[in-house]
């Protein structure tokens, strides 16, 4: 299961409630554990094959395989948590919400070239060319 995420770490999902099929993945997409799942109890999981479903507001990914996610797995460096304060004025008051954000670290830009390798002009400059 942690090769799983490993490999599918862009698709991992938390689920909208305890118990509940429907979950949201790392970009905000709305997904739904097919009902032949047996991921039921896990809070993360990871959408191993899925159907890109409807588009529009409250669409929903078709998720036909998953596999469990302990929170232990996640790098607690790629979390981000964020709260978001605003006034309600229709209901006079102060509302706030909490977000945590996961974020795969992406690679590191380098040359380009192999290790090893050398470009074209330095073997020619080397062949005498």
């Amino acid at each position: 299961m942690r090769a799983l995420f490993a490999a599918y770490a862009d698709r991992l999902a938390v689920r909208r409630a305890p118990g509940d099929r429907r979950g949201v993945m790392v970009g905000g997409r709305g997904v739904r554990l097919a009902d032949e799942s047996s991921v039921l109890e896990h809070e993360l999981f990871v959408c191993v094959d899925m159907d890109a479903g409807k588009r529009g507001e409250r669409a929903e990914a078709l998720v036909r395989q998953a596999s469990a996610v302990e929170r232990a797995w996640v790098d607690p460096a790629s979390l981000r948590t964020e709260t978001h304060v605003e006034f309600d004025r229709e209901k006079q008051r102060v509302t706030a919400s909490r977000r945590t954000m996961f974020e795969r670290p992406r690679p590191r830009r380098g040359s380009g070239r192999r290790p090893g390798r050398r470009c074209g002009r330095a073997r020619a400059r080397d062949r005498g060319g």
